[in-house]
Parts: C-alpha cells; sequence; structure tokens
C-alpha cells in the first residue's frame, strides 16, 4: 500500500493511497478462490488498488474570506496512536521541511492552509471507509500495519501530512480499544509509519 498527500485542486479528494501488496500465497487455490472476482478479470491479475483523494476540510489560504471568523479549531497535534516520521526519498540523510509551518494567521489563532478539526474527522472517516473495503469486506491488506505493505508519500504541506495521518488512523485503528494491555503495548511497538516527502523543488504532486 503506498499512500502519498497531494494539495493539487487537479486531484480527487490531495491524498492518494495507492494499494500494492501480495502475499506469499497470493497464486495458492485459497486466495484465488476468495478473491477470484477481484483479482481476476479477462486473465489479467490485480496486484496493486490505488484510491485518490484531497485532504480534508482547511482554513482559508487568504484573510478575506467570512469576515468577522474567528478560526479556532486547528490543532498543532490530532489523536492517534501512530506517528509519523518523514523523510526524504531524494536524500534519506535530510529532514524534510514542511513549507507552510509559519504560514501567517488568521484571526482566531490558526494559520492559512491548516487542516482544521472537521478536516481531520473527515480523513479519519476515509480510513475507516478503506478499512471496511480493503481488509473487513475484501481482506486484501493486512489488518494490522506492516511496514512492508505500506509506503506512505505526501507533498510538504501541513495539511496533506496531517490528512494522511487521519486517514491511516482509520485505516489502523488504536489496538488498545480492542486488546489487553500486554498486546495493545507490543502493538504501540510498531506503531511508527515513515512518510515520504520530497524537497519542493521536486514535487510533482502539485
Amino acid at each position: 500500500m503506498l499512500i502519498a498527500a497531494s494539495q493539487s485542486a487537479s486531484v480527487v479528494f490531495s491524498f492518494h493511497l495507492f494499494v500494492h501488496w501480495m502475499p506469499e500465497s497470493f497464486e495458492s487455490e485459497a486466495w484465488q478462490g476468495r478473491c477470484h472476482s477481484l483479482t481476476q478479470r479477462n486473465g489479467y491479475i490485480v496486484s496493486q488498488y490505488q484510491v485518490v483523494f484531497r485532504h480534508g476540510a482547511r482554513t482559508p489560504l487568504q484573510n478575506t474570506y467570512w469576515p468577522g471568523t474567528q478560526w479556532t479549531s486547528c490543532p498543532d497535534k490530532f489523536p492517534t496512536w501512530l506517528n509519523l516520521s518523514l523523510y526524504d526519498p531524494d536524500n534519506k540523510k535530510v529532514t524534510p521541511v514542511i513549507t507552510d509551518a509559519t504560514s501567517p494567521k488568521l484571526p482566531g489563532g490558526c494559520r492559512m492552509g491548516r487542516l482544521t478539526s472537521n478536516g481531520y474527522n473527515m480523513a479519519v472517516k476515509l480510513g475507516q471507509l478503506l478499512r471496511d473495503r480493503y481488509i473487513d469486506r475484501y481482506k486484501l491488506i493486512p489488518s494490522s500495519y506492516r511496514s512492508d505493505s505500506i509506503l506512505a508519500y505526501s507533498t510538504a504541506i501541513q495539511r496533506t501530512v496531517a490528512t494522511s495521518q487521519g486517514v491511516l488512523y482509520g485505516l489502523y485503528p488504536d489496538p488498545a480499544a480492542a486488546a489487553p494491555a500486554a498486546a495493545a503495548a507490543a502493538a504501540a511497538a510498531t506503531a511508527t509509519i515513515r512518510v515520504a516527502v520530497r524537497n519542493e523543488s521536486r514535487e510533482i504532486m502539485y
């Protein structure tokens, strides 16, 4: 699974999800029988699934909209059990720079172009829908996070990185909610997902 986020208006909803997972037993009769209708069409075998969408609701990019509005619902951190670790795929020794980290502030304190709480909830719900389809219904990707099955990608914009976090949180909810403390502690040890973020000058997802 490759998850990628972009703020481009040309994309259907700045965050792309590409699912690419082929288990070792993909050629087994059991797997092919279970997913025959999905994996085989006219002699072809599906090995990658893609879903494309934009970031969640954000604050305005200019202060001329809705005069008098106080923009206050844009926390720096959103609820999640997952940790995102950003890296530059072209130079892994360099920590990616979020380009709008110091964008101008709006009345109420939020910065321009930031993901709002409602926007984050939209992302979480999308992740839940993806889990229902790709995990619970069709069983095409693992039910718990595995680093060998997910590659996350985002543009260097706060709202797309935060949206990726929300979608991943919906896709893989907190195991502590349904697991004993010991199991939850073990799961938490693998709760860091690396997210590729390219330098803005090399970015193509605009």
